[in-house]
């Protein structure tokens, strides 16, 4: 029940997603992890499977870590290697990110009450 965003990508070449040589995408557990971590800091209720204790995510807490993967034809393999956050509130969230060039911010402001949930902040994610 409710309303599903979702960027329906497999984060492949076809989807325009870059390789650092090692992996396709590279860069997208990073920013699913810093939603994680906000969202939670937040007080929604966020679900990752799978964590990425398999390779240090740098400026996120262990913890935080969210592996993302996107198998074509294996629904199940994806659904494991995914974020879910669901609005437990009772106000609208907005997600606003600010990238400057160099920075990425994310803030979470949480409606009516219009409250700012402290943002995070990470240099040099996106190349």
């Amino acid at each position: 029940d409710g309303v599903v965003k979702t960027t329906n990508a497999h984060f492949n070449f076809r989807d325009g997603f870059k390789s650092d040589g090692y992996l396709m995408g590279d860069g997208v557990c990073h920013l699913a992890s810093l939603i994680y971590l906000a969202a939670s800091d937040a007080g929604l209720s966020v679900y990752a499977p799978t964590n990425h204790n398999f390779a240090v995510i740098n400026g996120i807490p262990k913890e935080y870590g969210v592996s993302i993967y996107a198998l074509p034809d294996s629904y199940e393999v994806s659904a494991r290697q995914n974020l879910y956050i669901r609005n437990n509130l009772d106000s609208t969230v907005n997600f606003v990110f600010d990238y400057d060039g160099a920075n990425l911010t994310l803030k979470i402001t949480i409606e009516p009450q219009n409250e700012i949930v402290p943002g995070f902040t990470f240099g040099g994610l996106i190349n």
